[in-house]
């Protein structure tokens, strides 16, 4: 059942949200692709709408470790 729901995800929701979004309607672009998502994709349910954070404090944190250009050799 799973590669039929990535099958569906792929072939039918990829194009719907890609014109959603080149027609400028992201949220519900957003909300085709992440409906159609395999359960159990990213330990969330089937039709629970992900939302695209970013920790701002663990990108610093990861940011800290790499040279800045000035050192890189």
């Amino acid at each position: 059942m799973t590669k039929l729901m990535w099958f569906i995800h792929n072939t039918i929701s990829h194009p719907i949200s890609g014109f959603l979004f080149l027609f400028g309607l992201d949220k519900a672009g957003a909300w085709v692709h992440d409906i159609t998502l395999p359960s159990g994709f990213l330990d969330v349910p089937q039709g629970f709408v992900v939302e695209r954070v970013v920790d701002l404090d663990e990108a610093d944190e990861k940011a800290k470790d790499i040279d800045p250009p000035s050192q890189i050799k």
